[in-house]
Formats: C-alpha cells, sequence, structure tokens
C-alpha cells in the first residue's frame, strides 16, 4: 500500500494540473471503490494472495492521490491564516477512520466466519463516496483556474466559495490572486525540478522532504499495528482493540487542541516538544524487549501507546 500511495502521490499532482482538483477527487474514489472490490473479492480468486496485493496497491493509489488533491485544494481556498488549523483535520480525520476500523473489527472479533473479514473489508466503501461527492458538489480552484487562464471561470469560483456579497468586498482579494500568478508564472517560466536540488534551494527542498517523513520517522505506521504488538506481547485481543480505542479517542481530543495552540505556540515547538516526549515513550517501550513477553509488558506497552 505505501508503493500505490507514493505512486498515486505522484499521479495526483499530474491529473489535478491536467484535469483539476474535482477530477482528482472523484478519480480517488473510483481507484478506492475498485481497490475495495478487489480486496473483497480476493479470497474467491485462484491466487488470493497476488489479488489482495493488487487490491491494496489500488488503494494505496487512491490514499495517494486524494492525499496530495485535498492538501492542494485546501492550501489554495483556505485563508492563511487558518491553515495550521485546517491542516489539523487531516490527522483527526485519518484518526476518526482508525476509530471505526477498530470499533468493526472489536464488534466482529468473536465471529470466526468469511462474514468478519469480508463485513471490515465492506465498511470501507461509504466512505469512498465523500470524495466523488466532493468532485461533483465541490467549486473547482479559482488558482486553478487563473493558471489556466479562466479568468471569468475562477470569479465564478471565487464566488461560489465566499458568497456573492462578500465576493463582491473582496474583488482586490481576488486580483491579488491573479498578479500573484502573473508573477510566479513569470518568476518560475524557466525553472525545472532539478534546480531544486541546486543552490538555496536544496535547503528548502531538505526542509520540504523532511517535515513530511516526521510523522514516520517517529513511528506512526507502528502505532496503526499498536493491536498487532500487544496481542504478541501477551493482551487478550479483543482488550487490544478496547485500548486503541482509547487510544485514537485521546489522539482526537490532542490534534482538536491543535487547532487552538498551533496559533499561539507555531509549528516548530509543537513539532520539538511532540518529538521530545515521544522518544522518551519509545525509549521506556523498548526496554520492555529485555524481559518475557506478559501481560503486564503488554499493559505497559499500552500506556505508552495512549500517551504517545
Amino acid at each position: 500500500m505505501p508503493i500505490g500511495g507514493m505512486v498515486g502521490a505522484l499521479l495526483g499532482g499530474w491529473i489535478q494540473d491536467f484535469a483539476g482538483r474535482k477530477v482528482a477527487f472523484m478519480t480517488a474514489g473510483g481507484l478506492a471503490i475498485g481497490g475495495i472490490l478487489v480486496i473483497f473479492l480476493s479470497d474467491r480468486t485462484p491466487n488470493g494472495n497476488v489479488t489482495f496485493l493488487c487490491g491494496k496497491v489500488a488503494d494505496g493509489l487512491a490514499v495517494g492521490v486524494i492525499g496530495t488533491s485535498t492538501q492542494t485544494y485546501m492550501s489554495e481556498i483556505v485563508p492563511r491564516r487558518l491553515r495550521g488549523p485546517a491542516l489539523a483535520f487531516f490527522p483527526i480525520f485519518t484518526l476518526f477512520g482508525q476509530l471505526v476500523a477498530t470499533g468493526v473489527s472489536l464488534a466482529l472479533e468473536s465471529d470466526e466466519t468469511k462474514f468478519s473479514y469480508r463485513m471490515a473489508i465492506a465498511t470501507a466503501w461509504p466512505f469512498c463516496l465523500i470524495p466523488i461527492l466532493l468532485g461533483i458538489f465541490v467549486p473547482e480552484s479559482p488558482s486553478l483556474l487563473l493558471r489556466q487562464e479562466k479568468t471569468r471561470s475562477a470569479w465564478n469560483s471565487f464566488v461560489k466559495l465566499h458568497g456573492a456579497e462578500t465576493a463582491a468586498q473582496c474583488q482586490d482579494l481576488f486580483e491579488e490572486m491573479r498578479k500573484a500568478i502573473v508573477e510566479e508564472r513569470r518568476v518560475t517560466e524557466k525553472i525545472r525540478y532539478i534546480d531544486c536540488f541546486r543552490g538555496t534551494n536544496l535547503r528548502r527542498t531538505f526542509i520540504v522532504v523532511f517535515a513530511n517523513i516526521i510523522p514516520d520517522l517517529f513511528g506512526l505506521s507502528m502505532l496503526g499495528n499498536a493491536t498487532y504488538f500487544v496481542q504478541q506481547l501477551g493482551m487478550p485481543s479483543s482488550m487490544s482493540f478496547v485500548v486503541q480505542l482509547v487510544g485514537i479517542l485521546l489522539a482526537m481530543i490532542a490534534n482538536g487542541g491543535a487547532f487552538v495552540t498551533l496559533l499561539r505556540f507555531g509549528r516548530r515547538t509543537h513539532i520539538l516538544l511532540s518529538l521530545c516526549v515521544v522518544t522518551s515513550l519509545w525509549f521506556g517501550m523498548g526496554f520492555t524487549g529485555i524481559v518475557e513477553p506478559s501481560e503486564t509488558v503488554a499493559w505497559y506497552v499500552s500506556a505508552g501507546d495512549l500517551s504517545w
């Protein structure tokens, strides 16, 4: 799935610039529906593992496309001061997805028939409709339309986003956007991708890349599989799902608090403080590896996950 996500991110960048943000949303939804269908039917095919793998890659493609497109769209329509809080919605809804998945897994945990895993897979389908509906109903990005020199369409989209009365009062904002895009085109006309890795641009490129890999560096992917690890340490499976549910709820509350604290303390303070806390928690959990797996160790690791 991460391989599909990497390819999907590149594909999403091309689709949204070529066909628009709305088309990218609908493409992601269609890929997700198809990928989940392949996964759902994989146990009925001769080569189930290969079919399942293909479905997961398609699912990864969808995640990559929608992740790239939604962040681009939000950066273009959300006021600068609200971008930090708005981007806090990404982890909140990621956690909401984990909450639904964990709740479904807990409900089906005692069912040992094929229905249990098929039902768990099928619950992802309704969420795939959301990006398709977004693609149908939300206005196209005014910035993209201005880059395509569709000024009239850009203004209509601007009015739909802000409302006729507000748009009429903010015509200067629309004009500034148009001038900024004209200037951007003039400055970047002869710039190539290779220039991102030359001179002072290299430092900025490194900052962007590093900021994007921080979640994986401090173990976000590992935390998503916490139920598996605590089960290996001796915790009953049903209790591991309950612990996961509590951890997700706490994380959603923490992310909700980020709406306020991001504006008050800034990004760097959040990152540095969070990394220091997470480092100490991982350090403590790492020491549990020197003792035999037991329910006590599992609870200690779970407590670290909840604090994390």
